[in-house]
Order: C-alpha cells, then sequence, then structure tokens
C-alpha cells in the first residue's frame, strides 16, 4: 500500500512541476507580447537583472538617453532607494552594478553585510511624509556626498504618493533627481484618479486599496517639473519621471503624450519566476 502511494506522490509531483512549468512558459510568451507590443519605444526595452520584474531594462535605456550609463569621475552618480526590503531584488541594484554609489533605507535589516560601506550605505528606519526629506539628506550627508540625488527610488507598498509629494513639495528643494521610479496602482486605468489617505500605522493587506493611479502620480509630478516617461511593460507596476527640463532636451521626443499610451495594466505575477533564484554572494560581488 505504501509502494503504491509512493508512486500516486511521484506522479503527482510531476504533473505539478510539468504544468509550473507550463504556466511559466506561458507568462513569458505573454510579457514578450506585452513588451514588444507597447507604444511606448522606452518600456520595450525591459529587461530583468535585480529588479523584481523588467524595471532594470527601462531604467537604463533612460539613463543612456540622458547620457548617464558612465560613471563621470569628476560627478560621480549617486542614486536613493525606499523600500529595498533585504536588499536582494530591488529597483537600484543595476545602478551599484554600474558603479554608482547610493543610499538605501527600510525598517527591516539586510540578508547580509554590505561589503563596501563606502559606495552604500543602509539605514534601518521607518519613512513616513515628515521624515522622508531628513532621511535622504541624512544618508546623503553621511556618504559624504552633495544632497542632490541621481535616481531616487519609492516603494513602500501604499504610501508611495505622500512620500513623494512631500519630497517634491519640499520648501528647500534639496532633492532634485534625474529620474524617479515609483510604485503606482495599476488597477485604476487613466484617467481616473486615486491617492489612499494618509494613515501613519498603514500596513498593506495584499488586496488594491494602496499607493495612487497612474494619473494621480503624473499630475503630482508635472506640477512639480517632471514628465512621464514610461511605464514597465511586464508587471505594470513602476512608473519613471524624468526632470522635464532634461525630458525635453534629451532624445524623449518618441515618447507617447497621451498617459494611456504609456500606462501599462497589471500583471502582477506573484507565483511566477523568471530566473535562477537571487544568490546574496552575486549582489555583495556587486556592491564590493
Amino acid at each position: 500500500m505504501k509502494e503504491e502511494l509512493d508512486k500516486i506522490y511521484q506522479q503527482l509531483s510531476h504533473v505539478r512541476g510539468e504544468f509550473r512549468r507550463h504556466q511559466q512558459d506561458q507568462a513569458m510568451q505573454y510579457n514578450r507580447r506585452r513588451i514588444a507590443e507597447h507604444p511606448n519605444p522606452i518600456t520595450r526595452c525591459g529587461q530583468q537583472l535585480f529588479s523584481q520584474s523588467d524595471e532594470d531594462g527601462v531604467t537604463l535605456e533612460i539613463l543612456r538617453r540622458l547620457d548617464m550609463l558612465q560613471n563621470d569621475n569628476n560627478h560621480p552618480y549617486r542614486y536613493a532607494e525606499i523600500g529595498v526590503e533585504t536588499g536582494v531584488e530591488c529597483n537600484t541594484l543595476v545602478l551599484a552594478a554600474l558603479g554608482w554609489s547610493g543610499l538605501w533605507v527600510d525598517q527591516v535589516d539586510m540578508c547580509y553585510r554590505i561589503p563596501n560601506p563606502k559606495r552604500l550605505m543602509h539605514l534601518k528606519t521607518r519613512v513616513n511624509r515628515d521624515n522622508v526629506v531628513a532621511t535622504l539628506a541624512q544618508g546623503v550627508d553621511i556618504i559624504r556626498y552633495p544632497a542632490a540625488l541621481d535616481v531616487l527610488s519609492i516603494d513602500v507598498d501604499g504610501l508611495d504618493y505622500h512620500l513623494c509629494k512631500a519630497v517634491l513639495q519640499d520648501s528647500h528643494q534639496v532633492i532634485r533627481p534625474a529620474l524617479w521610479i515609483v510604485e503606482y496602482n495599476a488597477d485604476f486605468v487613466p484617467p481616473v484618479k486615486f491617492v489612499r489617505d494618509h494613515d501613519e500605522d498603514y500596513s498593506w493587506d495584499g488586496s488594491n486599496y494602496y499607493g495612487a493611479s497612474l494619473e494621480s502620480f503624473s499630475e503630482l509630478f508635472k506640477r512639480n517639473g517632471y514628465s512621464l516617461a514610461a511605464c514597465n511593460a511586464a508587471s505594470g507596476c513602476n512608473a519613471f519621471f524624468v526632470r522635464t527640463d532634461l525630458f525635453e532636451t534629451h532624445t524623449f521626443s518618441d515618447v507617447p503624450r497621451d498617459i494611456r499610451d504609456i500606462y501599462v495594466p497589471p500583471h502582477y505575477q506573484l507565483a511566477v519566476k523568471f530566473s535562477h533564484s537571487r544568490s546574496v554572494e552575486t549582489v555583495k560581488h556587486v556592491l564590493r
């Protein structure tokens, strides 16, 4: 009886594995179509290296257009990211791979010790709209940089809009990065506006009551001197905003001007992975 049960279990495991592979294959094909068919040429550049989805490719294409791919010894590029979790998968690791230096902020511990603190500082703290500017400025001061940042990413699963607003509307205008990467709530199709109420004790419950719509983010950034450049196609999670003075003087003329041609609907693929498991050793190697 036990041998028969073991055989049945093995057969079920095989079927489950085959279904999983089929599911991944279908999701990958669907993603390739989403990327290839999107009307925004920047979105079609999506690739995954360290990001959760295809954000890395979009980031690199925007930086290429801004002539910021090669680190300048006279002006070493800097990034900051709020919401990196354990530091294995985030939006700015690809910038570390380019040789940039930066700041990471999250309320949870890293899962490894940063090998080169001169290149990357980690602040373990809970960020809110009242302390976000001071936190970024503190981190920039600690790593001995001017207050300006070149790329800023915010992904805190809920209050992103309120943090962005606090930074954008800071009276001292200390932080004016060339590129912002922010998580938007793709459930709300343009021109629908939506912003989750601010709640200091907020914790995401896994529902769609979080963050802000792309329309609401776009209006906020436009009022504060930024232009919507792209969203990532594979998942529809992140939006990319370029400072308008740079957007107008660099090669962004092919970017659609209608937000509906930039928007990407959600495809979160929470149970599907497209590449090898993330190695802490790989990340530590990049951060040396």
